[in-house]
């Protein structure tokens, strides 16, 4: 929606697993949908011919989601971005934006912000992916393809495809339905990232003059907060009778600080909302009864993921 109201055609390549509900509404001369898997090289090629660049956001994401099924989420997450990588290669698409995620620094012990220079410390399948995915990424650069990857903290905010198993999202529906947060241990720290703000770091991307970007890796996130504080905030916006109940085993390892100050000295983004902002959009959605249960399984990946398998 942000490049179209810039001006950019845009054509989708999305085999709809998790349904249409993020393009069901666009109606727009310069959008054009291609309805294919990644793994398709011949639907990937009819969505990658004659346009000038690529944002790659396909995969299976998430830790829970990804081992449902290993050896598909290895296909998925990798084989088909490097075949997707030679194939905008062989098109000459220089500028190629991949979604990548802060989860590759996985546990690490300290209290230090991380940089796109510190240390990887995986704990899942799905940041594992993804540091392959990088590193095959950027070894296909050259003088003419040019990618840029987008280390992005943990994601929350409304969005058309809505998700609730991420943090934020979940303990906000958990706040106002519920008057109840349930939190795993607490102490991990984690940096968030608005949903909106995302998109505008992959147009700034675009639009940066291709030495600032080429072969770059950004971390991209707006806040650093630990999982008790989350709770803390949530609870102050919900109101007084919202209970939070720690639990002490720690069912994620994660536990990371990152700093986001390359990108902002580097192509100038600074990220304009918040965490209080996503509480506010999703507590309206659930007031106004765009979303009528948040505990639907289309909105969690893996209880979606399983219930496709389950009918197949």
């Amino acid at each position: 929606r942000k490049l179209l109201r810039r001006g950019y055609k845009v054509r989708v390549l999305d085999n709809l697993t998790y349904g249409n509900e993020g393009i069901r509404n666009i109606n727009h001369e310069n959008f054009e949908f291609v309805k294919g898997d990644i793994r398709d090289l011949t639907k990937v090629v009819e969505a990658v011919k004659d346009t000038d660049a690529v944002i790659h956001l396909a995969a299976i994401v998430g830790d829970p989601a990804c081992v449902l099924d290993p050896e598909e989420t290895i296909e998925i997450n990798y084989l088909a971005t490097k075949a997707l990588v030679e194939t905008c290669k062989y098109f000459q698409i220089n500028r190629f934006v991949f979604a990548s995620t802060c989860s590759v620094y996985g546990a690490t012990a300290g209290v230090n912000k991380l940089t796109e220079e510190s240390k990887l410390n995986p704990v899942s399948l799905y940041a594992r992916s993804k540091i392959e995915c990088e590193n095959a990424i950027l070894e296909a650069m050259d003088e003419n393809f040019s990618p840029t990857i987008l280390r992005m903290g943990t994601l929350c905010g409304y969005s058309p495809r809505m998700r609730f198993d991420l943090v934020v999202n979940l303990f906000t529906a958990q706040s106002f339905i519920e008057k109840k947060i349930t939190v795993f241990g607490g102490r991990q720290w984690r940096p968030f990232l608005h949903v909106d703000d995302a998109a505008t770091a992959f147009i700034k991307c675009l639009e940066s003059p291709i030495e600032k970007i080429r072969g770059q890796i950004f971390n991209v996130a707006s806040e650093n907060c630990k999982i008790i504080m989350l709770s803390e905030i949530i609870k102050n916006v919900a109101g007084k009778d919202v209970k939070v109940e720690v639990k002490e085993k720690v069912e994620d390892r994660r536990n990371y600080k990152v700093s986001w100050k390359k990108i902002e000295k580097q192509i100038g983004l600074t990220p304009k909302k918040t965490i209080k902002d996503a509480i506010k959009e999703i507590k309206k959605v659930l007031e106004n009864g765009t979303i009528k249960n948040f505990k639907d399984p289309k909105y969690y990946n893996k209880k979606y993921l399983s219930l496709s398998e389950e009918n197949l």
